[in-house]
């Protein structure tokens, strides 16, 4: 369920963007009021599908925040996971009802790196761009960074006016990680994948390699 947050703010949660961290320090702080919707649900699928739920909340909804991270660390971490846990699928396709906003990449599966970047680049190319403004795109939302995800959340509690302990976000360690595993990009997969998210690179702020 997307977290509502006692000032009226919602946490969109993208997959594999730190958001079990960001959860936790949620909870731990005592900011959560509500929840509607699917715990990944996109600011699409919240004004489509699940508004009607705001009316029961205590609180006015008064925006949206989100976490993302460099798009090439996505592939990396999205690929650990799944492989750790055997390539689970996720949602259905035409099937409503088993929404999931990682059903397009079920189609990627393999045991190689760099096979599965030349499916993603096939199947699905520039899939974290897509990703990212399916939660961005009209939301207005605050845009976080995983790379800097504790600062800059504290950042946008003191701006809210959300009290939190900010020694404790700030010492927080790390939750929900992906496994070890080396990771080394053939160059002409990298060059692919690098032209085809370059939307990313530039609406995110990261430089690209």
């Amino acid at each position: 369920m997307a977290k509502v947050l006692k000032n009226g703010l919602v946490y969109l949660h993208i997959p594999k963007t730190g958001g079990n961290w960001l959860t936790d320090i949620l909870e731990r702080q005592d900011l959560i009021t509500g929840e509607i919707g699917h715990k990944h649900a996109t600011y699409d699928a919240l004004i489509s599908e699940c508004l009607p739920e705001a009316g029961t909340l205590p609180v006015r909804l008064t925006g949206y925040f989100c976490v993302v991270r460099h798009p090439l660390r996505w592939y990396e971490s999205w690929f650990k996971y799944q492989t750790a846990r055997g390539w689970k699928t996720w949602g259905k396709a035409g099937k409503p009802h088993r929404w999931h906003v990682m059903t397009e990449m079920n189609r990627n599966k393999a045991v190689d790196f760099n096979d599965f970047m030349q499916l993603v680049n096939r199947n699905t190319p520039g899939f974290v761009h897509q990703l990212y403004g399916s939660y961005t795109n009209g939301s207005n939302a605050v845009i976080l960074k995983n790379e800097s995800i504790a600062q800059d959340f504290t950042a946008l509690c003191e701006r809210s006016r959300l009290g939190i302990d900010q020694k404790a976000v700030l010492s927080a360690p790390p939750l929900g990680v992906s496994p070890r595993m080396e990771i080394s990009w053939d160059r002409d997969v990298l060059r692919e994948t690098i032209e085809n998210e370059a939307p990313a690179f530039k609406r995110y702020g990261y430089e690209r390699p």
